[in-house]
């Protein structure tokens, strides 16, 4: 295949978060556009093995994130490779690699993942925000990332919003979790389950409190599945409240959808999101949802979809829990429509608009 179709993405890690699995279902289907995807990455995880898989080029990278030799390495798999665009995930490799991607002169795209005004208060950000502008174009997941950039980027950077797709099939054919898989958490009791990194954006804290109150008010567990800077907390209060077995946070869960199928409900109490995949996908299994009440979320689902929440308000939040719990079928009904929904984001569908991204740029330049 010609140098003209090719592309390389860079991301610091292939672990657990939402760019790093978006990016995993992108590539096999850039594939089928005809394009080659490379993935060169600073450190493994979860989201490599599938990449392997698919028989998409990986390029380990030995030098570390805090390494100006980072930068030497880029340059050389640049020369190397020869890609027609270069796309970066995540601040690291927005600064780095979009750096070292004009200085080369290849076309260059920043990925941008959440809401910029969200983290106004990080220098890491600040600067990365100041490279992107420097970009070639900006890729969003979100309608109201789109519009921030829009106000912030000079003339002549394109931007647009190509929303996360899911492998729908995949997920489709996904069987409930067995008992195995529940975490010693039994599994004759309803399950309400979260996904998602454990950090203060996930609005932790409020999330545990709602989850506290439920399983004592009623028979029903709850599942975090997910890593973070909070876990040891989480686990710490988990026993501190004596819920040992009927709360359980084991950390990274790659059967996360199965668990999703087997759920009786997805609860998220986001502060912010970009696109949220566990919402998405919660969606696409038929699993009733609660959602805190964000643009972000309001931006996949609605009132016919899903209950919204305040984000802070852990008493109403449990409310909707244990009414969803207590009498679920208008729950079901609500995921029936999410599920239907759900039809429309196909991962295949997002990558024919990278596609042409792609050939545009390529093509311009």
């Amino acid at each position: 295949m010609s140098a003209a179709a090719r592309v390389l993405h860079l991301i610091p890690t292939l672990d657990l978060g939402g760019a790093e699995r978006q990016l995993r279902y992108l590539c096999p289907q850039l594939a089928a556009c005809g394009l080659e995807p490379h993935v060169a990455y600073l450190r493994g995880g979860p989201n490599l093995a599938p990449l392997l898989q698919a028989r998409v080029a990986t390029h380990p990278l030995r030098a570390s994130h805090r390494s100006p030799l980072l930068a030497l390495e880029i340059a050389r798999l640049v020369r190397a490779l020869r890609p027609a665009v270069v796309q970066t995930w995540l601040p690291v490799m927005d600064i780095v690699g979009g750096v070292m991607a004009q200085v080369l002169g290849v076309p260059w795209i920043a990925s941008e993942r959440s809401l910029p005004s969200a983290y106004a208060g990080s220098t890491t950000m600040w600067l990365r925000n100041r490279c992107v502008v420097h970009a070639d174009a900006v890729v969003s997941n979100s309608i109201a990332a789109d519009a921030w950039w829009a106000a912030h980027l000079p003339a002549r950077v394109m931007h647009c919003a190509i929303p996360n797709g899911l492998p729908l099939d995949e997920l489709e054919a996904v069987p409930p979790a067995e008992d195995a898989l529940l975490f010693g958490l039994g599994g004759e009791r309803p399950l309400v389950v979260f996904v998602g990194r454990l950090d203060q954006g996930k609005n932790i804290d409020t999330l545990l409190d709602v989850l506290v109150r439920v399983v004592r008010e009623m028979p029903a567990d709850a599942l975090l599945c997910g890593d973070g800077i909070l876990r040891a907390q989480v686990r710490a209060r988990i026993e501190r409240e004596g819920l040992v077995g009927r709360i359980a946070a084991p950390g990274y869960v790659a059967a996360a959808p199965a668990v999703l199928k087997r759920a009786a409900l997805l609860l998220s109490l986001s502060r912010y999101e970009g696109m949220p995949n566990a919402v998405m996908e919660a969606a696409a299994v038929g699993c009733p949802i609660v959602l805190s009440d964000i643009p972000a979320h309001r931006a996949v689902l609605d009132d016919d979809t899903a209950v919204f929440v305040p984000t802070e308000d852990a008493d109403a939040a449990a409310g909707a829990v244990l009414a969803s719990l207590r009498a679920p079928a208008p729950a079901h009904v609500r995921a029936a429509r999410a599920h239907a929904r759900a039809a429309t984001w196909s991962v295949a569908a997002a990558a024919r608009r990278y596609a042409e991204l792609y050939r545009e740029l390529s093509a311009g330049r």
